[in-house]
């Protein structure tokens, strides 16, 4: 019954950190797209080793002797184990099916809410449903295919599982009165991620760093401050605050805003055949964040 009462007007804060870090992921593919000098490997790496220096300087600014709940070890190597299988699944499979595959992450979400005993409503689930369908709409038209990876392809579904799973193992802390800070789950997240991604980089053979060019080297500062320490934290807080099911379906999102900073920054507009699904899209989600 308290689950419901507070599920009834979603947390402000929650959703703002929701929006943020959809807006701040957005920006991930303009920022990659602008790296010519730098290989995906690279790549992760140094958003990661970038994003766990940023926030963990703000963890210690913020330090103030207040004792904090633990954080939550397997949400932390959920968080770090998205990072690196969306950046491999990017790399080994067209864009257009990661994109959906890694979308599915609110389905998956109401498995685990109902696996931990929080049922979803049939309006919530029907607004998930609806935002996945406009997201389809929104990214097929237009796109070009090329061959499939099956690898690329489990990478996605991995990538959408362990992001799903994140939101409700935090969400499952914040209802038992052991909310993390959510800067030091990000921290600690990006770090796990950044020495998992070097060991990968290892084992491909590390390129020399001279080959990165000074324009890229602050392109990947831009990545890893903007695009990955601010809406891992964002994700974080807003994975505490709302239910598993809206945080996940805010994301759906990142590939609207993706397409305006491409259009803004790099004249990449969508096609009009595109606008029906970001329409659909919107509207599923303001059925999950409205629903009371």
């Amino acid at each position: 019954m308290a689950e419901e009462v507070r599920d009834a007007t979603l947390d402000r804060a929650g959703l703002t950190a929701g929006l943020i870090a959809a807006l701040s992921w957005g920006m991930t593919g303009t920022f990659v797209h602008l790296i010519t000098t730098a290989s995906p490997g690279m790549i992760t790496v140094c958003r990661l080793v970038v994003s766990a220096s940023v926030l963990a300087a703000v963890a210690m600014l913020r330090r103030n002797g207040t004792q904090r709940p633990a954080a939550p070890w397997l949400a932390v190597a959920a968080m770090a184990a998205y990072y690196v299988f969306a950046t491999e699944a990017f790399t080994r499979a067209p864009v257009i099916e990661v994109t959906l595959l890694v979308g599915s992450s609110p389905l998956i979400a109401v498995c685990f809410e109902g696996i931990v005993g929080r049922p979803v409503s049939r309006v919530r689930l029907f607004g998930v449903v609806m935002a996945m369908a406009g997201l389809a709409g929104f990214v097929i038209p237009g796109s070009r295919y090329s061959s499939t990876s099956v690898i690329g392809d489990a990478l996605a579904l991995a990538a959408a599982a362990v992001s799903a799973f994140y939101v409700t193992r935090l969400r499952a802390a914040a209802s038992a009165g052991n909310a993390p800070d959510g800067v030091a789950v990000a921290a600690r997240a990006s770090l796990m991620g950044a020495i998992a991604s070097m060991v990968l980089l290892a084992i491909r053979g590390v390129e020399p760093l001279s080959r990165t060019s000074t324009h890229d080297w602050w392109v990947l500062v831009l990545l890893g401050a903007f695009s990955t320490a601010v809406p891992t934290a964002a994700y974080s807080e807003a994975s505490r605050r709302l239910p598993a099911t809206v945080t996940t379906s805010l994301t759906l999102l990142t590939p609207l805003f993706a397409a305006l900073f491409a259009g803004f920054l790099l004249g990449e507009w969508p096609i009009a055949a595109r606008i029906p699904g970001a329409v659909l899209a919107f509207a599923g989600i303001c059925i999950v964040v409205l629903r009371p």
